[in-house]
């Protein structure tokens, strides 16, 4: 715990049981509306988690989780369970400005600390090591790494290496992703996908300047991802894809992602 006190994370709130129902304590909420969290059961940190959508309304969606929201259930089990059994559950908080851009290169702050706080501190909620497992394919997240070498500073560790991806499928152009720029994931990867209404960052072909979109899951009724991109990745697409014409989507983590042409690979 002491590792992520010198790195900036404070005490914001606390789990408890009322009633019988898990209650969210709150002490102090900034407003950033990027954070990393975790929660720590009598000083073991046992989850971590991120978000872009404000930290109050993600940990808030613990407490009545969708029913499609696996990660939720999941979470709010494990917290009722572990105060069941008398122990205290704490929730720590450091805020994230999103990214960071090195030279011509983008580096995303929390999803990096994300990994390599649950690589190197293995949080059991997390399934430890086999957390970066992600449906199949093995995260890799080398600048995290980077990260995580003792004495290693932030900036130096910012190195220029391509952005692995954990997954990549193939969408057909149609008329409505033509027209609007947003296109839907399949049932098969929905999962690749954060909660409705977060953030996407996208790369549109080789470059490393990102345009921004947002995760919707209220368009399909599955309750599928639709990918918002809007005017710069309509544009985009149009003119370097073309209409019934097919592009790659390069998964690179749940809210960022990578659009090439089929015979493209992004370049390091």
């Amino acid at each position: 715990m002491e590792r992520l006190l010198k790195i900036g994370f404070r005490k914001i709130g606390s789990w408890s049981l009322i009633d019988n129902y898990l209650t969210l304590q709150t002490m102090d909420f900034a407003p950033h509306g990027n954070a990393l969290y975790v929660f720590v059961a009598d000083g073991i940190p046992m989850y971590v988690g991120k978000t872009t959508r404000g930290i109050q309304k993600r940990l808030r969606e613990y407490v009545k989780p969708g029913l499609t929201q696996s990660t939720n259930i999941r979470n709010k089990g494990l917290l009722e369970k572990t105060l069941n059994a008398g122990k205290s559950i704490e929730i720590f908080f450091l805020p994230d400005d999103g990214l960071v851009q090195y030279g011509d290169f983008i580096f995303n702050v929390a999803a990096a600390l994300e990994d390599s706080i649950i690589q190197v501190l293995a949080p059991p909620w997390n399934g430890g090591k086999k957390e970066n497992e992600f449906i199949g394919v093995k995260k890799q997240n080398l600048v995290g790494q980077a990260i995580a070498t003792a004495g290693v500073d932030v900036a130096d560790s910012m190195l220029p290496l391509e952005i692995p991806s954990q997954a990549s499928f193939e969408l057909k152009l149609y008329k409505a992703y033509y027209q609007s720029g947003f296109f839907n994931v399949g049932v098969s990867h929905a999962k690749l996908f954060g909660n409705d209404g977060e953030k996407l960052t996208i790369f549109l072909g080789n470059s490393r300047v990102p345009v921004q979109g947002s995760i919707n899951r209220t368009a399909n009724k599955n309750g599928s991802p639709r990918l918002m991109g809007y005017t710069k990745t309509r544009d985009w697409l149009r003119e370097n894809i073309g209409l019934n014409n097919y592009f790659t989507v390069r998964v690179l983590s749940p809210i960022s992602i990578n659009i090439v042409c089929c015979s493209h690979l992004l370049v390091s």
